[in-house]
């Protein structure tokens, strides 16, 4: 059946150029001499669709053939992916463009619609037949995703009785450092400063304080271009409470698969997804990322307060800060944030990364009771990802059995992809 005449006038072209690669639009199509045009005709329309794959920064262009009228831009134009929709921002580009600007950086290697919307098409009282739509796929390998059987194996090992509770400066949390590292290198990175074990000492807070001898577990990779001297720090600590010897000599041992095993396992996972993804998308991923495992949490927060202080990483440098304790036991609450201000640009974030359906609560919680503290204290932009306490928090019961895998990897997609907008976006959180 032969298209109608606004369907044909308003032909969207088969060929486009990207306009952040040749800064030009082609030309549009003439109608036919029978048939004058009527409304408008999409003339030019940047991402491609198909035609190779684009930017994850690129905007979305749409040209027309007549100058638009600034009462018909509200609504104009979206940008999806399935039942996602794209926040941003839509401003007229010209006298006949339309210029959408995503808020945060796109997924790589997806396939992403844009569809003209109905204040356009019905311009001049022709409406098209049908919304006019179509697609173009951002360049690179597409983000993995967190296994929940990878995680359940890590947090059995650091949580395993062999490890007699990791107890912050035995020779138990030095065993699970060195076992950090080493997954860490299998994983594709690099250690930070040429060493992958950072050895520290600190006063405690007891009273009276005694000094503490422990490690910080570093891995690195590296980001491209100019902001790649900018750095995102992706932390949890890994130390627990240790072991009690009872009277009659057995032992109860203080498990910490939550608190902080559970963390330690998802960081571990995303430094493994993290090399592989900087290593499928180059020139994607901008700022480095540091994967921290701090020691010695449990007696004050010592690890990372003295890699804060330790100037070896200038604060200065450090754009963002991921932080996990205790995110074991999600099910089917709410993703805590604690730490995220109300009017923070974190939430934008979090929300243009989550695909998982998790809800989040931003309800406070103590600022110094976790190990992104001290950067939050240096007024560096921290998040803390955190799914609460519970009747096992500090008590030998916080057993492997007893954390929620599934929802961990949930928490760790959500990550994932937040950590790819913070890292590739020429902005920042606190920026």
């Amino acid at each position: 059946m032969r298209p109608s005449r606004a369907s044909r006038a308003l032909l969207l072209l088969a060929t486009f150029a990207c306009a952040k690669d040749s800064g030009t639009t082609p030309d549009p199509v003439a109608p036919p001499d029978d048939e004058p045009s009527v409304g408008f005709v999409v003339t030019g329309v940047t991402p491609a669709p198909f035609a190779g794959s684009v930017d994850v920064r690129t905007p979305v262009v749409v040209t027309f053939s007549k100058a638009l009228d600034s009462a018909s831009v509200p609504g104009a134009l979206r940008l999806t992916r399935g039942d996602l929709e794209v926040r941003g921002t839509l401003v007229v580009d010209g006298p006949t463009a339309l210029r959408f600007q995503p808020s945060t950086p796109l997924d790589p290697g997806e396939d992403w619609t844009v569809g003209v919307g109905p204040s356009i098409r019905s311009i001049a009282g022709v409406p098209m037949d049908s919304a006019r739509t179509w697609a173009f796929r951002t360049a690179g390998e597409p983000l993995g995703a967190p296994e929940a059987g990878r995680l359940a194996h890590l947090v059995s090992v650091l949580a395993d009785d062999s490890l007699r509770g990791r107890g912050s400066g035995s020779t138990y949390e030095a065993r699970a450092a060195e076992a950090i590292a080493v997954d860490l290198e299998a994983s594709g990175l690099n250690p930070f400063r040429s060493t992958w074990l950072r050895g520290f000492t600190a006063l405690t807070r007891d009273v009276p304080p005694v000094t503490v001898g422990s490690r910080n577990v570093l891995g690195a990779v590296a980001g491209n271009g100019a902001l790649a001297g900018e750095w995102v720090v992706v932390g949890a600590h890994y130390d627990h409470l240790g072991f009690v010897q009872r009277s009659d000599g057995t032992l109860s041992v203080y498990h910490g698969a939550d608190d902080n095993a559970s963390g330690t396992a998802l960081v571990m996972e995303l430094a493994r997804l993290w090399a592989s993804a900087a290593g499928g998308n180059a020139g994607g991923p901008r700022r480095s990322v540091l994967f921290a495992l701090w020691g010695a949490e449990e007696r004050g927060l010592l690890g990372s307060c003295s890699f804060a202080a330790s100037g070896d990483l200038p604060l200065e440098r450090i754009s963002g800060v991921f932080n996990f304790d205790m995110v074991g036991r999600l099910r089917d609450r709410a993703l805590r944030v604690p730490v995220a201000e109300p009017d923070s640009a974190w939430w934008g974030v979090l929300s243009d990364s989550n695909r998982t359906g998790l809800t989040f609560d931003g309800a406070p919680a103590c600022t110094g009771c976790s190990d992104h503290a001290c950067f939050q204290q240096a007024a560096r932009p921290v998040v803390w990802f955190y799914t609460g306490s519970h009747e096992d928090y500090h008590k030998p019961t916080d057993v492997a059995e007893k954390v929620d895998y599934e929802g961990l990897a949930r928490i760790g997609e959500v990550a994932l992809r937040a950590l790819w907008r913070v890292a590739v976006d020429e902005g920042a959180p606190g920026g």
